[in-house]
């Protein structure tokens, strides 16, 4: 191959990329992991957290008193705050949104909330059944953030209810066919919510609360396990979701070839004169440009690796440990 012919390639593999993470519709793989649970579930969770107050800090200039005040009631006087790792960060960093949200009287914020996995317009009973318990938990390890052993009673409850809704909106994708992206990114995001945030959560709980490991070295076994099955079912879901979003995204990219009379950023089609869609380049059917989509589109990569990437750190992220120093 020529310089110029490199050159080309090379021009269309980064338009290529740019269309896939930038121009194609958000619609179609609408399916990404909230931003909080890759922000508060790495092995920097507590530096995340800390980054975020200090966004905070910024943003209340001159109100700093009744920032200070506010918050100190809101940790009902204490200065540091244990668990304030994974999950236990996420539950401060919420705090501080209510308290920023209580002092904050400039319109207008640049700073991002800490937790945002919305409902869908159109989410049907089995869907919020994935949410439902995802927020209760969350309103009572606010309430009872300084409890440890009620924080661990409140984990085991609700994890065995997120655990049965997430079953039931598996099989009404994989067996009764009742698939969607709000159904996809609801398993994905409650998946990913059940280890994190809970089995992971109450692997650290057990550790602190004590005695002896076997309830921390169970409870981690059991966050490993549930992230391996979840992993397996999440590749036959996405897997259906491709199948399932193939006759609306062949229709809308003909539809787009047509008016265009290519397709901007990658060429995978062009028209003739008699506006009829022809192959070009690499891509020679929906299929193969799917499947190329599914493996380089960066928010599907995410979910893809995710409980891959939670597997290799297990026990680091188990072990992980922090404290919140609001001064």
């Amino acid at each position: 191959m020529g310089t110029t012919d490199s050159r080309v390639a090379g021009q269309m593999e980064l338009a290529l990329a740019n269309f896939l993470n930038n121009v194609l519709p958000s619609q179609y793989f609408d399916v990404a992991i909230d931003e909080s649970l890759l922000r508060y579930s790495g092995t920097n969770s507590t530096d995340s957290l800390m980054e975020y107050y200090g966004d905070l800090q910024l943003e209340v200039k001159g109100l700093e008193g009744p920032f200070y005040n506010t918050l100190a009631k809101s940790l009902r006087g204490s200065s540091e705050v244990a668990n304030a790792a994974g999950l236990g960060a996420l539950v401060i960093a919420m705090i501080l949104q209510v308290v920023f949200a209580a002092v904050k009287v400039l319109p207008g914020s640049n700073v991002a909330s800490p937790m945002d996995i919305s409902p869908c317009v159109l989410a049907d009973e089995k869907t919020s059944g994935v949410l439902d318990p995802i927020q209760e938990y969350l309103k009572r390890q606010k309430r009872f953030f300084d409890d440890d052993r009620q924080l661990l009673l409140d984990s085991e409850w609700f994890e065995r209810q997120l655990s049965l809704q997430l079953t039931v909106l598996r099989n009404s994708m994989l067996v009764h066919k009742q698939m969607s992206s709000c159904a996809v990114k609801h398993w994905v995001n409650g998946a990913a919510f059940h280890t994190q945030r809970m089995l992971l959560h109450t692997a650290r709980l057990r550790k602190k609360i004590g005695p002896g490991t076997d309830g921390f070295e169970n409870a981690k076994i059991a966050a490993g396990n549930a992230a391996d099955s979840y992993h397996r079912d999440m590749v036959e879901i996405l897997k259906q979701y491709r199948e399932y979003m193939k006759p609306t995204f062949a229709s809308d990219l003909y539809q787009h070839c047509l008016h265009f009379g290519y397709c901007p950023g990658f060429c995978a089609f062009s028209t003739d004169k008699r506006n009829v869609l022809k192959p070009k380049h690499r891509f020679t059917t929906v299929d193969e440009l799917l499947n190329y989509i599914a493996s380089h589109h960066q928010k599907f990569k995410e979910v893809q690796n995710y409980f891959s990437n939670l597997q290799t750190n297990l026990n680091v992220l188990a072990n992980q440990e922090g404290v919140f120093k609001a001064v």
